[in-house]
């Protein structure tokens, strides 16, 4: 067998001995397979697929061959030395392979070569919503990603903040790398913890992947899934939908609309007002104690708002901030359908007045 060497090598080590004998080294002659396969070492990577004379199989190399320069497409015939370690480290080769000659050199046309690629590129402007996270399902996790195969470059959602950064994949390996995101604060606290918990497992870590249908499954490096992402439709918020009435946001642009309504309860001095900036899709204003802002996107009809972001100031009034929560919570991430009714902008959720702002002169 290919390894019958390094075996060999450790038997005669444990074996009791009058006297020992220095390893020698010796030489053998083994095939290397046109391609590499994902594999576990200390962490995911690609080994060498290799195998001796009478292997059938063909075998992990999770070391290198030294003064062996591969080319992917070409399989390989080398006379190899193979020489024991001494010493060697907890994750280290006991055996170094180092190259004694190339007896043969064959270029291998198969489309196989070529199908990691074309596999992640599959995966290209498209949106992949994540659904599992370490062992647990998630819903409507808010968490969500889309890769450029051109720039090798990744955006999306980890929750409430936006994510980005750039990814390297070869063959069946896809490593992040730079990964940043937005600093907002959202009010629910398991959408906070859930996306610390996805950032940490993204930033800077290689995984194994799989594409199946419609689902991406990134494993860690002990081989266990780490997240799971299913394939979704890309937002197109605008499509089929008439853009917006610039006269009539040019007048809500112009003014500050207090919460007067909320969930069916009327509110006086609520303390809760928006104001918008049509040029710049933003909105910013008041929570009842803290500072809020975000964006926002508009159609004729429709209104959608992203992530509402706020200060962190703890008011002495409870009720205050149970609302302030409440009302942002209701927003964030969320669309409406919206009209302007005499002195109100109103927000609708299948057809029931959820929102009314009062208008005010800035």
């Amino acid at each position: 067998m290919l390894f019958e060497l390094a075996i060999s090598f450790a038997t005669s080590m444990m074996a009791p001995v009058q006297k020992q004998q220095p390893q020698q080294a010796k030489s053998q002659i083994i095939y290397v397979k046109e391609s590499k396969e994902p594999c576990t070492g200390v962490a995911p990577m690609e080994c060498l697929q290799i195998k001796g004379l009478k292997d059938a199989e063909w075998s992990n190399l999770y070391t290198n061959i030294n003064g062996f320069n591969y080319v992917p497409g070409y399989r390989y015939k080398l006379r190899i030395r193979v020489t024991p370690v001494k010493n060697p480290p907890a994750d280290g080769s006991s055996v170094k392979y180092t190259l004694t000659k190339v007896l043969e050199k064959k270029k291998i046309n198969s489309s196989a070569t070529n199908a990691p690629a074309t596999q992640w590129e599959q995966l290209a402007d498209k949106r992949w919503e994540l659904v599992q996270l370490g062992n647990n399902a998630v819903t409507n996790s808010g968490i969500f990603l889309e890769f450029d195969t051109k720039d090798k470059r990744f955006s999306g959602k980890s929750g409430c903040n936006n994510i980005f950064g750039g990814y390297k994949a070869t063959g069946k390996l896809v490593s992040f790398s730079q990964v940043a995101s937005t600093l907002m604060a959202c009010p629910d606290r398991d959408v906070m913890r859930r996306e610390g918990e996805f950032n940490t497992i993204v930033s800077d870590h290689s995984f194994r992947y799989e594409v199946t249908g419609q689902t991406l499954r990134l494993y860690d490096a002990k081989g266990k899934v780490a997240l799971v992402f299913n394939l979704t439709p890309k937002e197109n918020k605008t499509a089929g939908k008439d853009a917006p009435d610039a006269r009539q946001w040019a007048y809500i642009a112009s003014k500050k609309w207090n919460l007067i309504q909320f969930d069916g309860k009327t509110l006086t001095e609520s303390g809760v007002w928006l104001e918008f900036d049509p040029a710049t899709k933003r909105f910013h204003g008041k929570g009842g104690c803290n500072n809020i802002s975000g964006g926002y996107d508009a159609t004729r009809e429709q209104l959608t708002f992203s992530a509402a972001i706020s200060t962190r100031m703890a008011c002495p009034n409870p009720e205050v901030m149970q609302r302030e929560a409440a009302f942002l919570q209701k927003i964030s991430e969320h669309t409406f359908r919206y009209d302007v009714a005499d002195q109100t902008l109103n927000l609708y959720e299948n057809d029931k007045l959820v929102v009314m702002f009062g208008m005010q002169d800035k």
